[in-house]
């Protein structure tokens, strides 16, 4: 049994989406197979009820100007439940470059999943780019053409051994 935190912006009840949806469905299936899974999503509106009805836990982030703090955020409610060979599944790598000093020196392992524009609409990958791309140990294009989309901006390479589409649903 795998210890497991999921880190997501968007997750049910109060996001309905891509990302909400295949974070979810990670979550159960991960739970389901037996592994300890927790979901660091981040806090919008009254989830209480939803949140206490999922058989893993569900910690929310508070915070504010997501947009722009997100990693921060992120960084400052899921640090604590990082430990040495955490796997740590991350719904989308912008939430990731606060946290790169506490995985690697925890030596968690980092599994980074890539939804839509937040590649696609790059031409130049940015430098917290790359580094999340350089400490995961898995990468999880959400579509074979997002993987595509890695290689474009010089992030993997088509053989990379670490790439592999993890699809909706999963």
């Amino acid at each position: 049994m795998k210890s497991i935190v999921i880190l997501t912006l968007d997750f049910p009840p109060t996001f309905i989406g891509g990302i909400s949806a295949w974070s979810s469905d990670l979550a159960d299936a991960l739970h389901s197979a037996g592994h300890r899974v927790t979901v660091v999503a981040k806090a919008v509106g009254n989830t209480q009820k939803h949140d206490e009805a999922k058989p893993y836990p569900i910690v929310r982030a508070p915070g504010r100007s997501w947009a722009t703090w997100q990693s921060v955020w992120m960084w400052w409610t899921a640090r604590d439940f990082i430990q040495e060979n955490t796997v740590v599944i991350a719904a989308t790598w912008t939430l990731m470059p606060r946290l790169l000093p506490c995985i690697k020196k925890r030596r968690a392992v980092l599994c980074s999943a890539f939804h839509g524009s937040e590649i696609t609409t790059l031409v130049q990958p940015p430098t917290s780019l790359l580094a999340v791309v350089e400490a995961s140990h898995h990468l999880f294009p959400v579509s074979a053409f997002l993987g595509r989309e890695l290689h474009r901006l010089g992030c993997a390479s088509e053989s990379d051994p670490r790439l592999t589409v993890l699809p909706m649903p999963l």
